[in-house]
């Protein structure tokens, strides 16, 4: 592709100099991967400034570069922009020819939820022989091709980048989680989506919005920015998630487990054992690919644990309804899903139970704490929390605020907090101010605890202890991340007596840890 054949499509540019329309080879932030033909943007971070490595990216070959603030270069094309992330995207998409217009473009949107709801997503389509990939916080994953990601939805450059490389081998359908930073920060900028759902919004990514204002307004976009009439499916039980159907000019599809004045909802939800069974009533008809979705129900009953799993399962049925599949097939492949890793993962249920749970915020560890109350049905728990790190003091406060709420309401055997200190990576260590707050809200909501740095020790001390029919639980974020590896592990090594290639088979392919 020539030089001024790609700049065509730069909404505001303006082109400083332009020494010869050369052709391009590839499109890039980042300075140590410009090969020769490349165009570097030159992004201003919160961190480093692009600019500074322009010079670089001229040593390495780049033919053009893109700034914000003028170089005066003399040797490469120099191009301005008032916003380079936005260029990024823009010459990212025109570069790989548009990946997105050849794809199934489902984007959801939610504080949490978003993982496991694309997750079901691909398992429903793919009982059906439809090709989908995921796009997502725990890995990037289609056919036999499985990559732990490093960002939950990734820089533009590279999110084009993998969309062609899907469209080429023959995906149908991308199901992608679209975080809020990316939002901010132009990576999903321009895509062309088909159907798009928000699930829910508690306070949280605060280090990167500053207020929960402006992080429910970054959460917006993916609703106001779709095309006339596209689908976009709504939680009607958060308010501020309703709320976005006052903006948006496309198709609102609202769910519910809590009204009945919406398109969807689940009627005679059962908790047994903390395992969700409803009915998936459709009340009101919704236009598909292929017609009209008429009124009806159908029992659905799922193997993964946890109320908010309803919402998830409701807003995947619902994308694959559009997409083509009849509701009772959807039903029929979801009810085989087991889960995602690290979301209330049952990763042991022998004589006791292992539970594997990544807490990060105020309302997933809530909605782990109503699910283990039910789950545990008053039966000794025993549970590891990971602090997590490098958040601030008051995202962990949030969380244990959560666990002094159900003190009593659950049997606490022992209660482990860790550091993960021989574990963590640079950007989670926890700070003091961090650690302290969480244990002195926990002595006031009146837990007996010990505190352990490490997290290897706190699993060697808690986890011989478990007893028949017991509950073992692994929480935290990312510094719980090994906790299932080392816990299994050890299982595994201290009972001689259990088959141990059975015990270690859900650490198979395992990303997080």
């Amino acid at each position: 592709m020539k030089l001024t054949q790609l700049l065509l499509t730069l909404s505001d540019a303006e082109i400083l100099h332009l020494p010869k329309d050369t052709d391009v080879s590839g499109v890039t932030c980042d300075s140590r991967q410009v090969n020769p033909g490349f165009v570097f943007v030159a992004i201003p971070g919160a961190l480093t400034d692009g600019h500074l490595y322009i010079e670089e990216a001229i040593r390495r070959g780049a033919v053009a570069i893109v700034v914000e603030r003028p170089q005066s270069l003399d040797k490469v094309a120099e191009i301005k922009v008032p916003n380079a992330r936005r260029a990024l995207a823009e010459l990212s998409r025109r570069f790989f020819h548009y990946p997105d217009l050849d794809l199934f473009m489902v984007g959801v949107t939610a504080t949490n939820g978003k993982t496991t709801t694309t997750s079901m997503v691909q398992h429903i389509l793919r009982s059906y022989g439809i090709e989908t990939a995921v796009i997502g916080s725990v890995a990037y994953s289609y056919g036999d091709v499985r990559v732990k990601s490093n960002l939950t939805t990734p820089e533009s450059s590279d999110l084009h980048a993998m969309l062609a490389e899907q469209r080429d081998d023959g995906v149908k359908v991308v199901s992608m989680e679209v975080s809020s930073i990316a939002e901010a920060q132009y990576r999903v900028y321009g895509i062309n989506y088909d159907i798009v759902c928000f699930l829910n919004i508690t306070p949280d990514h605060m280090p990167d919005h500053g207020t929960f204002e402006q992080y429910y307004l970054e959460k917006l976009k993916l609703v106001e920015r779709v095309s006339e009439g596209v689908p976009v499916i709504l939680n009607r039980d958060d308010p501020h998630v309703y709320e976005a159907r006052q903006v948006t000019p496309g198709d609102v599809i609202t769910i519910s487990i809590d009204h009945r004045d919406v398109t969807i909802t689940a009627d005679s939800l059962k908790m047994a054992g903390g395992i969700p069974s409803f009915k998936y009533t459709v009340l009101r008809p919704f236009r598909t690919l292929e017609g009209e979705r008429e009124s009806g129900s159908w029992q659905v009953n799922l193997k993964v644990a946890g109320r908010h799993s309803v919402y998830n399962a409701m807003a995947a049925i619902t994308i694959c309804s559009y997409y083509g599949i009849e509701v009772e097939d959807a039903i029929r492949a979801i009810e085989r899903f087991t889960g995602v890793e690290r979301r209330l993962q049952i990763i042991y249920d022998g004589d006791f139970t292992i539970i594997d749970d990544h807490i990060s915020d105020e309302d997933n560890t809530l909605k782990m704490l109503e699910a283990l109350e039910v789950i545990s049905a008053g039966r000794p728990v025993h549970i590891v929390v990971a602090i997590r790190g490098n958040r601030g003091v008051l995202v962990n406060r949030e969380v244990i605020a959560q666990f002094a709420k159900f003190r009593d309401k659950i049997n606490w055997k022992t209660f482990y907090v860790t550091s993960s200190v021989d574990t963590a990576r640079p950007r989670d260590v926890v700070h003091d101010d961090e650690r302290e707050a969480v244990l002195s809200d926990l002595t006031t909501a009146g837990y007996n605890y010990t505190y352990e740095p490490n997290l290897t020790e706190s699993i060697v001390a808690t986890l011989p202890v478990v007893k028949l029919g017991e509950v073992y639980v692994l929480a935290g974020s990312h510094n719980m991340d090994k906790g299932a590896r080392i816990a299994l592990n050890f299982l595994a090594d201290s009972r001689p007596d259990l088959d141990r290639e059975e015990i270690l088979k859900p650490l198979r392919g395992r990303l997080m840890g």
